[in-house]
């Protein structure tokens, strides 16, 4: 009997290990960029080629996007070795955000890459904190609260240490600052507090039990971008592998965003993006003024196809779809849906009702061409 648990035991041991090396190694070339004072973060990385041992990769179920330890994406069927972007809109407010990114295969979770990144309207303040006895006794949990516009924000201690510089991101608005006692050496305590332009706001050498609140400052951060007028009406059509952009604006130069980057900047209220590959692109528009404001990003999203789309009257309803799509024009040839990478995933010929219950929430590509072979591209959100 010894003898059989054993050898059970083994070969449980050398399958999870046979799984184990199955599994996807991490997504390379990771950066999460905020756009502007925007809530929103974008984000590109290049999906793995090989499994944890090398061996190549051939399939990716999935690519998982979590923000602060919370699921917020999930893209099915991604291509192996493939470049990819993803924009998050959905930032709940301003502060610093971990985000984490995996593949995921049938054999299970591959490894893991991460990347943090400090959104919206926000800027950084320089805490100097020092125990002046010389001791690695820190505050002895103590610390100084902060809030902002009345709402807890962080906290700053000193742990183990009798000396630390620490820079901090703290949204603009009204901060307070409150010393909390609850160590026993308060009297050793020193700090220094300086704000994003370096200057020394507060500074103490030897903290009394009753300090309490002991500074309130207004953190103005990058308020004067709220002046700058952004652009309006931004719309980005296709043609090919070419993006149409147009908005309308008083700026005296627009800059030019593309998944996370400033590709070019210009005087006039258009821009043609040419040569595209096939893929799922995010543009931004940026209001630039001669006194130096710059506006909040206004943003939106493309799909880019090798297929020229003809302006008619064939629409899709309802849209965004739970469980099927249905699509005005009778003379259907085919029906052709995208995901947000320019793959494939669902053809139909000849119908006019399109079954998407099985489809994960997002968005995707809808190309109809007619029995008189035009061709037309819909913009389709899938949320069930």
């Amino acid at each position: 009997m010894k003898k059989t648990v054993t050898f059970l035991f083994s070969v449980i041991l050398i399958m999870n290990y046979v799984n184990l090396a199955a599994q996807p190694s991490a997504p390379t070339d990771f950066s999460a960029t905020p756009i502007g004072i925007s809530l929103a973060c974008h984000l590109s990385w290049i999906n793995p080629t090989t499994t944890i041992t090398g061996d190549p990769l051939n399939s990716i179920t999935k690519i998982v996007i979590e923000r602060n330890d919370e699921i917020i994406k999930e893209i099915e069927n991604p291509a192996v070795g493939a470049p990819m972007n993803f924009t998050d809109n959905t930032v709940p407010s301003i502060g610093s955000y971990h985000y984490v990114l995996y593949a995921v295969t049938n054999e299970g979770k591959g490894l893991e890459t991460e990347g943090s990144a400090d959104i919206g309207d926000g800027c950084y303040f320089k805490f100097v904190k020092e125990n002046f006895m010389g001791s690695m006794q820190g505050w002895q949990g103590s610390y100084i609260s902060i809030t902002v516009n009345g709402a807890d924000y962080c906290i700053e201690t000193l742990q183990s240490a009798y000396f630390e510089k620490d820079t901090i991101f703290i949204p603009s608005g009204v901060l307070t600052f409150t010393w909390v006692s609850v160590g026993t050496y308060d009297f050793f305590s020193a700090f220094k507090i300086y704000n994003p332009l370096d200057e020394l706001i507060f500074s103490i050498y030897g903290v009394e039990y009753e300090i309490g609140q002991f500074l309130e400052y207004e953190n103005k951060c990058s308020d004067e971008n709220h002046e700058c007028e952004p652009v309006t009406n931004l719309l980005i059509s296709t043609n090919n592998t070419t993006a149409n952009l147009t908005w309308e604006g008083i700026a005296d130069s627009y800059s030019i965003m593309r998944n996370g980057t400033i590709i070019d900047e210009v005087t006039k209220t258009s821009y043609l993006d040419e040569d595209l590959e096939n893929g799922f692109y995010s543009y931004c528009i940026i209001a630039n003024y001669s006194d130096g404001c710059e506006s909040f990003p206004i943003c939106d999203d493309i799909m880019v196809l090798s297929v020229t789309e003809h302006k008619n009257n064939i629409f899709i309803y309802p849209n965004p779809a739970n469980n099927a799509v249905h699509i005005s024009d009778a003379d259907i040839a085919n029906v052709k849906i995208f995901n947000n990478i320019g793959q494939l995933i669902l053809t139909q010929d000849q119908k006019n009702t399109i079954n998407v219950s099985n489809l994960p929430n997002g968005i995707y590509i809808l190309s109809v061409e007619t029995i008189t072979k035009q061709i037309t591209q819909k913009k389709l959100i899938i949320n069930h």
